[in-house]
């Protein structure tokens, strides 16, 4: 009936009716929760209207409790704060939603697990939101009573002044004037909008323009190729400087206490410049001294900095001696990420934390639903089991933010529902809030249809982390030879399971039959026909790249490789035009090019096919080619 779950409701024999509306007289505390009333079913009270909602003030109440009493009176709504007050009013909308202004006679009491229900979205892997789209983000969240909101920041996608010289014109930043709005916007809704902004590794950008700062300036080997250096030298005083001068930017257009100060995967830390300093006193005190200055920084500004888990946790030592004001994040993304260790272990030794998990919209296309239900469940559980205090679920955008939003819709419910209410909720009411709130669904099956959307990977088998296993190899598609781009992509996707299972046409008749009845959904509202054609593309996409893999896998039959190729014939090109002009719907231009250039690479790809004809004699002819180990010959 409410979403998330209060805590306690007795319903009652009887019913108010408010179909004709709920008046009320503002009050000083009513008028600074103003943004909850934004909703036509509440008036203020004029003289020919009989005022049918109270606002009663409970010192009692913590800060962000409530209640809500309805009988033959009328409404009131109880609150301790106006955080309290915005929520009790959120909840009173939803009841005469669901209940069509008859609303039952009831006694309800209410106030959440964790004290932080945080989301955080990737603004810096080429998709920069615009401000509209970023205050439709903070509109949802605010809906689930979230109340802790970051944009993660690296590189460029935020406008430093003092930087100015750095940026080029095709580069589409949030600005600190929008950025300035939104946390107005934001805090009217009880969302503290938390400067992110990256000081240590993933500092690429940065060190294209002061490489004599990097750890090693010639990169390094890892995750089985050569990367750019991405880690700034934290011995060098001139880091330290750098580092400062953007986060002082940063700091003139936010009026948060907290500073997300991140520091994660230094990946060289411990090597190049900085291996000698490691052998003698540890990487772990190492990476303390530089987040203590930093530390020291962020206090001087009176902010309470976060920073990230993944390195201090595997050096508890150091991570006894951090300040017990910071607040440590330890984030994780997969099903079996061990939050029931990690968490504990902060806990034992009295450090503040957070948990992160994740949407799992990354690399996937339209989600890893299966992954996601375990990873915030587990998150919010040994969060609430350790004595946290809270969650921070993050939405990435790894190799270029293809996803679009319905991606990440599931996940922002599930992890707003639960970090309210823990261990309640599940798919049906999930389902039920999404048709209801996110979007105003006619037919009522847009919220199964966006869980369904991220169920293509529980059939790729072994599990692949992080990603799933068609999109993470689609991800080096723009690293292959041009040259030789279908001997590249045979020899890349000969072994994939989509081109060996044999329940491979069960797969794409799955998604063919989400895209028929996406396509089926009717809508009241403009946005919610867009978040209609971003889920249709989302799953072409996937289709798409499916039968461009299975086109070079070894048992492909000759009726399903030129079947597929008149299917990509008519389809990918108007798909490309499609996917740009929602791109641009929800975003800034600055990016756009580069999360393209993989699908760029596969577009060549299928324009090549579309010159071949295989037939079962070359079938035949290509297997027994990759039996001997020869090289294979394009077959027109």
């Amino acid at each position: 009936m409410i979403y998330p779950a209060p805590k306690h409701l007795n319903i009652l024999e009887g019913t108010f009716d408010a179909t004709k509306g709920i008046y009320f007289n503002h009050t000083k505390d009513s008028k600074k929760a103003e943004a909850a009333f934004k909703n036509p079913i509440l008036e203020k009270k004029e003289d020919h209207h009989i005022e049918n909602l109270t606002f009663v003030k409970d010192a009692a109440l913590s800060k962000e409790a409530y209640g809500i009493k309805v009988d033959k009176t009328g409404i009131q709504i109880f609150y301790g704060t106006v955080n309290g007050l915005f929520y009790g009013v959120k909840s009173l909308i939803q009841l005469h939603k669901i209940k069509k202004g008859k609303i039952p006679y009831l006694n309800l009491s209410d106030e959440p697990d964790l004290e932080f229900r945080g989301f955080m979205l990737d603004i810096s892997r080429n998709k920069i939101p615009k401000l509209d789209t970023l205050k439709k983000y903070v509109d949802i969240l605010s809906d689930l009573k979230y109340n802790h909101f970051e944009l993660y920041i690296e590189g460029f996608s935020y406008f430093y002044p003092s930087f100015e010289h750095l940026y080029n014109e095709g580069m589409t930043p949030i600005t600190p004037k929008e950025y300035r709005a939104l946390e107005k916007y934001a805090n009217a809704r009880m969302i503290d909008l938390v400067p992110c902004h990256n000081g240590l590794g993933h500092m690429t950008a940065w060190l294209k323009h002061y490489p004599e700062l990097a750890v090693m300036p010639d990169g390094m080997f890892f995750w089985g190729s050569h990367r750019d250096p991405s880690t700034i030298n934290p011995l060098d005083e001139r880091s330290l400087e750098l580092v400062k001068s953007f986060y002082k930017d940063a700091l003139k257009s936010t009026k948060s206490n907290y500073f997300n100060i991140n520091l994660d995967e230094p990946y060289e830390l411990g090597h190049g410049k900085t291996e000698e300093e490691a052998k003698k006193i540890g990487v772990g005190e190492l990476y303390l001294n530089y987040v203590l200055k930093l530390y020291d920084f962020m206090k001087d500004n009176n902010k309470t900095p976060l920073i990230w888990g993944d390195v201090l946790n595997h050096y508890p030592d150091a991570l006894a001696k951090l300040p017990k004001d910071l607040i440590f994040v330890d984030w994780g993304y997969d099903y079996d990420y061990p939050f029931h260790k990690t968490l504990k272990q902060l806990g034992d030794l009295g450090v503040k934390f957070l948990a992160a998990p994740g949407t799992s919209s990354w690399n996937s296309i339209t989600g890893r639903t299966t992954t996601m239900f375990e990873n915030i469940r587990n998150a919010i559980l040994h969060t609430k089991l350790n004595k946290g205090l809270g969650m921070l679920l993050t939405d990435w955008g790894d190799n270029g933010h293809l996803q679009m939003l319905p991606a990440s819709i599931p996940g922002i419910v599930y992890g707003g529902l639960e970090s309210w209410n823990a261990r309640i909720h599940n798919q049906r009411e999930m389902r039920e809030y999404i048709n209801l709130f996110v979007v105003e669904d006619l037919l009522g099956r847009t919220g199964q249809l966006m869980l369904d959307l991220g169920t293509y990977v529980d059939y790729e088998t072994p599990y692949t982390y992080n990603a799933s296993k068609l999109v993470s190899l689609f991800t080096v598609a723009k690293h292959l030879n041009p040259h030789d781009l279908q001997g590249s992509f045979y020899l890349l996707y000969k072994d994939h399971p989509y081109g060996l299972m044999s329940n491979f046409s069960f797969m794409l008749d799955k998604m063919s039959a989400l895209e028929t009845a996406i396509s089926k959904l009717r809508f009241s509202k403009n946005d919610d026909i867009l978040i209609q054609s971003e889920m249709l593309t989302s799953v072409r996409l996937v289709k798409s790249f499916m039968m461009v893999v299975r086109m070079h896998g070894q048992h492909v039959t000759s009726t399903e490789f030129n079947d597929y190729k008149k299917w990509l014939a008519r389809h990918y090109a108007p798909l490309m035009k499609e996917f740009k002009k929602l791109w641009l719907k929800r975003n800034k231009s600055g990016g756009l090019d580069e999360s393209m250039a993989s699908l760029i690479t596969i577009g060549e790809v299928v324009k090549i096919v579309q010159l071949l004809t295989l037939t079962t004699s070359k079938v035949e002819q290509r297997n027994s080619l990759h039996r001997d180990g020869r090289k294979m010959t394009v077959m027109h």
